[in-house]
């Protein structure tokens, strides 16, 4: 009667199941028992829920006058004159004075075509969907801190705290996810939750260039309170999934504008209005950590500044400040980078080159990446004399020391903390890489773009336009 929506663990503990992982199973379940969603015709049980008229069955199923055929009359069968019917759940319906219908099962079924296209017409379950993977996210995030960190996963305390990050990253790209492939986190987690077998959780991530693969073991227990629900498989692209990338961008757009507010108000009150950006990203080996590409790098890292590796942000040129600050503000959302914000100086004029300025400059205002405020021993960078490959080279920026005051005043710090996380609506991330990919569609907004936006970043990521 729960549609299999309640097991029971080994222990004989209650565990919710959520729902079963395919409207398939739902519709196999309520056959066996003859269970009769609500129906335009007939008063049998359903084979399957799909199609047309589908939304109108489960709407019907949840909350509306649905019965079991009880053959208590045996010359009636399949009727609702000889069922057990259930009354009516709470439901709220827009102009439920205009609905009308000859008998009390056409009433049953106005009311769920109007509730169908109520649903269809509001964002609830892409809401659902994102804040259900929020809040999961959360949790993996803290079980990946407390195994990595906490338990010296490594026993070198920085190697942990970039390996967590690491971890994390992936975390973030694939419980958002609406596909399910097999080695996805989000599958991995569904699948391990609904097996009533055993009370353990085990979690495969993508490894290092020293460890391939790191498995993660522990109890289910840890998800008790993370209030999010399980999917199954999802079918983006039908009907009830329709608008999901316009709903995904509304959340990633809401976090840029409140980036923007806060990194702006960061550059006025503690880099004099004028400041250097410079991203560093994760490059997967453990030899290299986070790492600053510069030089012939940058050439295949089509977000990163043409010719220049870093991004010069000064508030008294708004447009370009803006630009700029937009597209930091998009690409920490898509990619494991960490932003060191330094004093601004003219690189080339005081140090000659990057590299250089990299080695004796060794200050910062501050660090963030797309959790927040990274500290100077948070950032890690392997071995410090080892650039990689020597074509290409990875330079680390060690920082030794802090240039302001920004983390030392404890009140005005754990404002900018608070700031950032309430900037985070979701903390949904870009995907990239492949054609179809969020962050790549971006990158085509600015390639083929006009805007003044589209046009200073153009300017700045591939130089000047040949084609205008």
């Amino acid at each position: 009667m729960l549609s299999n929506m309640v097991n029971f663990n080994p222990d004989k503990t209650i565990i919710f199941l959520s729902r079963p992982t395919s409207l398939k199973d739902l519709a196999s379940i309520h056959n066996h028992i003859g269970f009769v969603a609500t129906r335009a015709q007939g008063d049998a049980p359903l084979f399957k829920y799909g199609g047309e008229g589908m939304l109108q069955h489960l709407m019907g199923a949840f909350f509306l006058d649905i019965h079991i055929y009880l053959p208590l009359t045996s010359s009636t069968r399949n009727s609702r004159d000889n069922a057990y019917i259930f009354d009516f759940g709470p439901i709220l319906i827009e102009d439920a004075n205009l609905i009308q219908a000859r008998d009390s099962k056409a009433l049953s079924w106005e009311i769920a075509t109007r509730l169908a296209n109520q649903y269809q017409g509001l964002d609830t379950l892409k809401s659902l969907f994102y804040k259900s993977q929020s809040n999961l996210f959360k949790t993996v995030e803290n079980i990946i801190t407390k195994m990595i960190i906490d338990f010296d996963f490594t026993g070198d305390k920085d190697k942990n705290i970039w390996l967590a990050a690491k971890l994390i990253d992936q975390a973030r790209k694939e419980l958002f996810a609406l596909g399910t492939e097999t080695s996805n986190l989000r599958r991995q987690i569904e699948t391990q939750l609904l097996d009533t077998s055993t009370t353990l959780i085990s979690l495969v991530f993508k490894g290092t260039s020293d460890i391939p693969l790191i498995t993660l073991k522990f109890q289910k227990e840890l998800f008790v309170d993370s209030n999010f629900m399980t999917w199954g498989y999802i079918e983006e692209y039908t009907e009830r999934w329709g608008g999901t990338i316009d709903y995904k961008n509304k959340l990633i757009d809401t976090n840029v504008q409140n980036m923007i507010k806060l990194l702006t108000n960061l550059i006025a009150e503690h880099g004099s209005g004028k400041v250097i950006i410079l991203p560093m990203i994760n490059t997967k080996d453990e030899r290299l950590g986070y790492r600053h590409y510069y030089g012939y790098q940058t050439d295949g890292t089509a977000w990163l500044p043409n010719g220049k590796s870093y991004f010069e942000i000064d508030l008294s040129d708004p447009a370009r400040a803006l630009s700029q600050l937009i597209h930091i503000s998009y690409s920490v959302q898509a990619y494991d980078a960490v932003f060191v914000v330094k004093e601004w100086v003219d690189i080339e004029q005081k140090y000659g080159n990057v590299k250089k300025y990299l080695q004796q400059n060794k200050k910062m205002i501050c660090a963030f990446d797309y959790r927040g405020f990274l500290k100077k021993d948070e950032i890690y960078v392997g071995d410090s004399t080892f650039f990689g490959d020597p074509v290409r080279p990875k330079a680390p920026i060690i920082i030794v020391d802090y240039s302001t005051a920004f983390y030392d005043d404890r009140i005005n710090f754990d404002s900018y903390v608070n700031q950032w996380d309430s900037s985070f609506i979701n903390n949904v991330g870009m995907t990239a890489g492949g054609s179809n990919s969020d962050f790549v569609r971006y990158m085509n907004r600015i390639r083929a773009g006009t805007s003044e936006f589209a046009m200073v970043m153009y300017n700045i990521l591939f130089g000047r336009r040949t084609n205008t």
